[in-house]
C-alpha cells in the first residue's frame, strides 16, 4: 500500500504543480516540460506499481502479460493511456499556454477516473474532477508565487495580490466538491465506524492541514503580500518561507488524499 501510495502522490503531485503554475504563473515553459515528464514518469510508475499489487507480484518481478492484462480493464487501462497521451503531447505543446493549460487540465481530470469518484454517479465524478482542479490550481499557485518572489520577477508583486479573488473561489469549489465527496463515501456508514477507520483519521488529518493552509493563505492576504508590495526590508525573505510552508501543507494534503484513496472508509 505504501509504494502505491508514493506513485500516487508524485502522480498528483506533478500533474497538479503542472496545471496550476501554467494557469496562475509566468510562462515557464522549460519547468512545465520537465514537470510534465516527471508527470509522465510518475504515471507510468502509478501503472507498474498497481498491476504488480493487483497480480500479486513484486514489482521487479512484474511481466508483459500482467501490463497487457491492466491496460484491458476498463477502470485502468483507459485512463493511464489517455492520461499517457495527454502528458506526451504536453511535453511537446508546453511552448504554448493556453494549449499547455488544456491539456493539464485533462490530464489532471482523468484522476478522479481510478479514484473513489471513478466508480460513482456522474454528478460525484463531477464533483471529485472539481476537487482535483482546484487542488492543482492551488498547489501550482503557490509554487508560482513562490518562484516569482524568489526570482525577483517583476509581475509577481500583480500576481500575488490579484490572488485573492481566484484563491477565494478554489477555496468555495474544495469545500463544496469536499462535503459532496465525504457524503457520497460515507454512505450509510456510521460515525463510529468512520471515526475509528484508517481512513477516516487519514480525512481528519486532510481537514487540519487544510485548515493549516486557510490560515497562511489569509496571511498572505491581509499582511505579507502588502508588505511585499510596499518593499518593506525582509518582506520578500518572509513571504518566501511562508510560501514553502504553505506548500508543504499542501503536499500533506496530497499524501492523505492518496492514501485515503486506497481504503474503504468504514473500514471494511
Amino acid at each position: 500500500m505504501i509504494a502505491l501510495g508514493v506513485a500516487r502522490l508524485a502522480l498528483f503531485a506533478a500533474v497538479g504543480l503542472v496545471f496550476g503554475i501554467g494557469l496562475f504563473g509566468a510562462h515557464h515553459r522549460r519547468l512545465l516540460a520537465a514537470l510534465a515528464v516527471v508527470a509522465f514518469m510518475a504515471n507510468l510508475g502509478w501503472f507498474a506499481v498497481l498491476t504488480a499489487q493487483m497480480f500479486e507480484v513484486p514489482l521487479v518481478a512484474l511481466s508483459v502479460d500482467p501490463l497487457v492484462t491492466a491496460l484491458s480493464m476498463p477502470a485502468i487501462g483507459p485512463a493511464f493511456g489517455v492520461r499517457a497521451l495527454l502528458l506526451l503531447v504536453l511535453i511537446v505543446a508546453s511552448r504554448w499556454r493556453w494549449p499547455a493549460r488544456v491539456l493539464a487540465a485533462a490530464a489532471l481530470a482523468s484522476l478522479a477516473w481510478t479514484g473513489h469518484a471513478g466508480a460513482a454517479p456522474l454528478p460525484r465524478l463531477a464533483a471529485g474532477i472539481a476537487h482535483l482542479l482546484a487542488a492543482g490550481a492551488w498547489i501550482g499557485a503557490v509554487a508560482a508565487l513562490w518562484l516569482g518572489v524568489a526570482r525577483g520577477e517583476p509581475s509577481a508583486t500583480a500576481r500575488a495580490a490579484a490572488f485573492a479573488r481566484p484563491g477565494a473561489l478554489i477555496v468555495a469549489v474544495l469545500a463544496a466538491t469536499g462535503v459532496v465527496a465525504f457524503i457520497g463515501l460515507a454512505g450509510d456508514a456510521a460515525w463510529a465506524q468512520l471515526v475509528g477507520a484508517p481512513w477516516g483519521w487519514l480525512i481528519a488529518a486532510k481537514l487540519l492541514l487544510f485548515a493549516g493552509t486557510l490560515g497562511l493563505a489569509w496571511r498572505h492576504r491581509t499582511r505579507l503580500v502588502p508588505a511585499y508590495a510596499d518593499g518593506k526590508p525582509g518582506a520578500a525573505a518572509r513571504l518566501r518561507a511562508s510560501l514553502a510552508l504553505e506548500m508543504v501543507l499542501l503536499l500533506g494534503i496530497f499524501v492523505a488524499v492518496a492514501l485515503a484513496g486506497q481504503l474503504d472508509p468504514a473500514g471494511g
